[in-house]
């Protein structure tokens, strides 16, 4: 991994074990999003990304020393801080944590079985009540039987239905529901007209990209409700 720290004094946070250890190929991996050598449903191969970008966004990195059957050892280094205590900090700036959004309910539309998995997990760990499904047709089936749900978060590229074909229906049948479209996408399918009006979360993303997107998505679902009811 490239080395990306200029000169200057740094703290170094490291965590080791002596688990099985990661192969050459596995390191080269393991801070891409999406990436995990755990089953489908049981790891969101988000953790190592998110502490990657949480590093670079400090002006520190991040490096994985490993040995198969040996351990490994996770060192985090950020830039030491010389400014004023933490403790200094006015009062109102410690106080601006966002609330967890209670009571919103997302439907997950996703075919990708690995990624489908992650985001649920993601949006679990943000406070968003989620139920997932594989494809528009599927999602449509749910929605027929209950259609509560605040928002719909679909993937673009599916088989059977496209997330901008499974749009227009939710937006002729269901006006109330919001829409996040999620896509890795760049091509001719990925054009911008295709979203239009609605808020995009390009793959591969981190929780907090993902965090601001719905919330965005949510706040962009309620201007246009009151637009309508207006």
């Amino acid at each position: 991994m490239i080395w990306h720290l200029p000169a200057g004094d740094y703290v170094r946070i490291s965590v080791t074990d002596n688990g099985e250890g990661m192969s050459p190929e596995v390191q080269a991996r393991a801070f891409e999003p999406f990436f995990t050598t755990k089953p489908v449903g049981k790891g969101t191969g988000l953790g190592l990304s998110q502490i990657f970008g949480f590093a670079r966004q400090s002006a520190g990195d991040i490096r994985i020393r490993s040995e198969v059957g040996r351990g490994t050892t996770v060192s985090l280094f950020l830039p030491r801080y010389t400014g004023a205590s933490i403790t200094e900090r006015p009062t109102a700036e410690l106080l601006t944590a966002p609330m967890r959004p209670e009571g919103i309910s997302i439907l997950l539309v996703e075919d990708d079985p690995r990624v489908h998995a992650s985001t649920k997990a993601g949006l679990t760990e943000l406070g968003y009540k989620v139920r997932g499904c594989t494809s528009g047709a599927e999602a449509l089936a749910l929605l027929a039987r209950e259609s509560s749900y605040d928002l719909i978060l679909t993937d673009v590229m599916m088989p059977g239905m496209t997330g901008p074909e499974l749009a227009a229906v939710i937006q002729r049948d269901y006006a109330h529901i919001g829409i996040l479209f999620v896509t890795g996408y760049v091509g001719e399918a990925g054009k911008s007209d295709d979203f239009a009006g609605h808020e995009v979360l390009r793959k591969p993303f981190t929780i907090t990209a993902l965090g601001n997107a719905v919330g965005q998505a949510i706040e962009r679902r309620g201007v246009q409700s009151s637009s309508r009811a207006a």
